[in-house]
């Protein structure tokens, strides 16, 4: 029936319309905020680390390898965290969980490599793991959720 079909659309779009949005004033704000993130991830990972920015936030949290680590996973949980939410709103959460996690593996993942060629810095699988842990931290925060409000 036309009408059964109707609400049953209605619902689902209901559903995936739930939850805090990023910004309240539509979808263009909410991209430049995970652009302006992105762009912000790319700068700390990136950029050389001796005597900048960079150096004094790592000394801030110990300078140390271990704390490092931690760094890399936080910026790649909000980097996928914020991604899903921007993209949860215009497909199924399911999808939008894959689209995210995937694009930030690729990410982290090329970031690491970019780092090879920056003087001060390099690739480490320290750091790879991290950023990796960082994207499966919010999967295992992220699925329950999602399970328990779509069943």
């Amino acid at each position: 029936m036309p009408g059964t079909d109707q609400s049953a659309s209605q619902r689902k779009r209901n559903s995936r319309d739930r939850g805090l949005k990023i910004a309240p004033n539509g979808p263009g704000t909410e991209w430049v905020l995970v652009g302006v993130w992105t762009v912000v991830l790319c700068f700390f990972l990136l950029w050389p680390s001796k005597g900048t920015l960079v150096d004094d936030v790592s000394e801030v949290f110990g300078g140390a390898e271990r704390t490092d680590a931690v760094g890399h996973a936080v910026l790649a949980f909000f980097e996928t965290a914020f991604l899903f939410n921007l993209m949860r709103y215009r497909m199924t959460r399911l999808r939008a969980l894959l689209i995210a996690v995937g694009s930030c593996l690729i990410l982290d993942l090329a970031l690491e490599v970019a780092q090879i060629w920056i003087p001060a810095r390099g690739f480490t699988l320290l750091d790879l793991s991290a950023n990796w842990i960082g994207t499966g931290l919010f999967v295992l925060i992220a699925c329950p959720i999602l399970y328990r409000k779509t069943h």
